[in-house]
Order: structure tokens, then sequence, then C-alpha cells
């Protein structure tokens, strides 16, 4: 991606052009509306979304913890043997690569109901209200962490692989996934447009802050009772489900006219039709047509970064498991790691994020979208290096150190969203960013999948193999970064 792309060359890349004169005109309307204080709905919503990030991360380790052991079981019995050495003996090639097989498929599983029941329970949510959407998704997650929980503790009955029948009860509510949106889209209608980009700042930073504090939790835990942490999320998923009765409903109320009867403004039906008008004049193509989004040169440059990224969150799944595989460090140690990433992200976000562009900007004269594109260029650089250093490391300080410089690349995402934004108008973002969501979804698919079969057929070679797959994320991530 070049640093001023050539937006002007053709009638369709022309109609995904920002108008300056919108955007001045806009800036002047919004300072002429009152001040006034975020409310307690968007509170209400923000503490939601707290919630049900410190779930996941408050189980996500124990889980892994869990798994570990009715694997290492099942070894054990079968072999007629005891676990003479403790914890280590299940550290073993057999039992960390079924542990990475079951949970890299879990994660294609889970996200496949994301494709089935995200449009249906979309247009529920505008007809029947964003609350039913949003307490059938938390219905789903609490019903399939239950049945991950029974098949848990009754191997007996049930063997591991069927955790991956939980996905079938996302096909009633979505899962995490689709909880996460309904939240953040309850947030931004209860804050209003005036404090949109503010809450998505909040969203960022409670995400971090339940980053921060829900591994300390999980590592607790691990270290006294798993169900500590399986009781705390248990409790938080309630909390979410049963606040859907109590909060006001935020999706707008429009008043329903039958198909065949006029608008109910002239004039509104008058500008729509000049607006269409004026925009099929300037690209060539009718509004309703987002083809020229997927043909637009930058959008197609952009797309393997936004799919790329969710690797990631891939790496993050296997940092626990290859850190106690390598260093022999326990998971309640491991899960610490996570919380480093987040000081690391929250840093970043706040005085790095903050500061930088706008000494660039002020004071060296900097445009906002060279500045996000050098920051994107600068993250996928610091994602690169730190999976290679992770893959590499030969000692537990260098591990440290490796996860330190991964994590400063968290910031992709947010500068990637706000560089590719940037190039589309205002009539075609709606459409983009479902794009993005189907293309990052894309990503989720295939990473966990990926990554974690790459690591457990690592296990079964030399020991310098075993930071294979971070090798992979780095040269996929670099492979992006080097796009033109």
């Amino acid at each position: 991606m070049s640093d001023s792309p050539d937006l002007h060359d053709g009638s369709e890349a022309a109609s995904l052009l920002a108008s300056n004169q919108n955007d001045a005109a806009t800036r002047d309307v919004v300072r002429r509306v009152p001040r006034k204080n975020i409310s307690r709905l968007t509170l209400c919503c923000l503490a939601l979304f707290f919630i049900v990030e410190m779930f996941n991360f408050v189980t996500y380790a124990p889980l892994t913890v869990l798994f570990e052991n009715v694997i290492c079981d099942a070894y054990y019995s079968k072999r007629s043997s005891t676990r003479s050495g403790g914890y280590y003996d299940c550290k073993i090639e057999p039992i960390q690569g079924d542990l990475a097989r079951l949970k890299g498929w879990k994660g294609f599983f889970d996200t496949l109901p994301v494709f089935i029941v995200a449009f249906p329970l979309g247009k529920a949510s505008d007809t029947l209200g964003r609350k039913f959407a949003l307490a059938s998704s938390i219905a789903s997650v609490l019903a399939g962490f239950l049945w991950i929980l029974l098949v848990g503790y009754i191997p007996s009955i049930f063997p591991l692989k069927a955790i991956w029948l939980s996905a079938v009860m996302y096909l009633f509510g979505g899962g995490i996934c689709q909880v996460n949106a309904t939240i953040i889209l309850m947030t931004v209608e209860a804050a209003g447009e005036r404090y949109r980009s503010q809450i998505m700042y909040y969203t960022y930073s409670l995400y971090l802050l339940a980053e921060l504090v829900g591994p300390a939790i999980a590592s607790f835990s691990i270290s006294t009772s798993l169900w500590l942490s399986f009781l705390l999320g248990i409790t938080l998923l309630l909390m979410c489900l049963a606040s859907t009765f109590f909060i006001p409903e935020t999706r707008p109320r429009t008043e329903r006219r039958h198909p065949e009867d006029p608008p109910s403004s002239s004039r509104d039906a008058y500008g729509e039709r000049r607006q269409s008008q004026h925009w099929e004049r300037s690209s060539g193509i009718q509004i309703r047509n987002s083809r020229a989004l997927m043909r637009h040169r930058n959008v197609l440059l952009a797309a393997p970064i936004f799919v790329v990224g969710q690797f990631r969150l891939a790496t993050l799944n296997l940092l626990l498991q290859y850190a106690t595989v390598k260093f022999r460090w326990t998971f309640s140690s491991a899960a610490l790691l996570i919380s480093e990433i987040a000081a690391v992200n929250l840093i970043i976000l706040g005085p790095v994020l903050s500061w930088v562009p706008s000494i660039l900007q002020h004071r060296y004269g900097w445009r906002t979208r060279t500045i996000d594109l050098w920051i994107l260029r600068g993250s996928l650089g610091f994602l690169s290096i730190g999976a290679f250093m992770i893959g590499i490391a030969p000692r537990t300080d260098c591990l440290i150190f490796g996860v330190l410089i991964f994590s400063a690349g968290f910031g992709c995402r947010a500068c990637l969203l706000a560089l590719t934004t940037s190039w589309i108008d205002d009539n075609y973002r709606g459409r983009f960013f479902g794009i993005t969501q189907i293309v990052e979804n894309i990503g989720l698919l295939i990473a966990d999948p990926i990554i974690q079969n790459m690591f457990a057929a690592s296990l079964g070679l030399s020991r310098v193999w075993i930071g294979i797959s971070f090798w992979f994320v780095s040269v996929s991530v670099i492979r992006t970064f080097t796009l033109r």
C-alpha cells in the first residue's frame, strides 16, 4: 500500500471518496449540539461488555487445564500406569498433540454458527429488539459452556471431543461473537452519534482491562481450584442474562408504513432521488451495488491484513500451551503472559497512540491518513518480529521479551479500520463494515485449526521445530506488510 494512494483514478474510485465539504459541515453541526453526559444506559451496556470479556479471560486458561487433565488421565489409564512424575507427565507429545488438535477444531466449530445465524439474528434484532437478540446470544454461550463442563467432568460417559457439540448451542444465538456485536451495537445506539468514537475507545479500553485482570484471576484459580473460575464464569453469564430483562430497549423506534403508502414527506423522497442520481452519475453504479468496494485496489490490499490480523488471537490461544510445554511453566504462570500483553496495550493505547499522531500532525504537518498507514506498518512489523522471537526463544526471559514485542503490534486492527474507512464514502461505510466482519470471521475460522495443528505436528519432530506455528504467523504477517 502506498502513502498517498491514487483514489481519483476511475469513476468507481471517485464514488468512494469522502467529501471534505460534507465533513466540514458535519463538524459545524456537531459544534452546535448541546453538550450532554453519557447516559446511564450507555454505562450499563459498557458494563455488560466488560463482564462478557471477563468471562472469556477468566475461563480460557482453566478450560485448557481441564482438557489437558482429561486427556492425560485417559492416556495413562489406557496404559495401566500411574503418573509418577506428577504434573510434567502430561507434557509429552501424544497428550499435547491431542490437546492442540482438540482446541484447534473447537475454534473452527465455534466460528461456524456465526455464518449461519448472523443474518437471521440480525433481522430478529431489528424486528423483535436488541434485548431479544442479546438474551438469546448469552443463553447460547451459557448453554455451550455448561455442556463443555459436563463433558469435561464426566469423561467416562462423554468423549472429550463432544465439547465440539457446544457449537450446536450457538446455532440458537450465535455464540460469544454475536454477544459482543450486539452489546457494541446497543452501546453505540444508547450513546448517540456524538459519542460514537468515544464509545469505541471505551470498549477497547475495557477489553484491555478485562485482559489484564481476568488472567490473574484465572491464574489464582488454577493454583487453587478450577471451579473458582468456572463458577465465576457461570455467575457472570447469569448476571448478563438477568440484566437483559431490566435494561431499556435501544432499537430506534420507527413508524411502520404499508409498502404501498407514499413516504411521509415528498421532500425526503425528492432528496433521496437527487442523492441517488448524483451518486449514479459520479460513480456509474447503483448505491446498492457493493462490488465497487471489492474492486478497489486499496481495499483488496487491506483484505489479507484483516484475515491475518485474526492470527494474533489464535497465537494467544496457543501461547499458554507453548509456554508450558517448552519451558515447563505451570498454566497459572503462563496465564500472566496475557496480562502482560494487556498492560503493554494500555500503555500504547493511551500515551503512544494519542500523543505521537498529534505531534506528527501538528508539528510536522503529516496527514492523518499517512500517520495511520505508518502506524499500521509499524504494528505489523512488531507482530511479525514478536511472533518470530517467541518461536525461537531459547530461555524464558527471551520469551517474555518476544511477547512484549508481539503485544506492541495489537493496535494494527484499530489503525487498519481508521485507514480503510478514510477511503470509503459515508454511503458505503455500513456495507464496508459488514464485509470486514465476514472477512475477519473467515480469518477466525481458519486460524485456530492451522496454528494448533501445526503445533501438534511439530511435537513429533525435533525440539527445534516446536516454534514453527509462530514462524508461520510471522511470515504471514510480514507477507501482508510487503504488499504494494
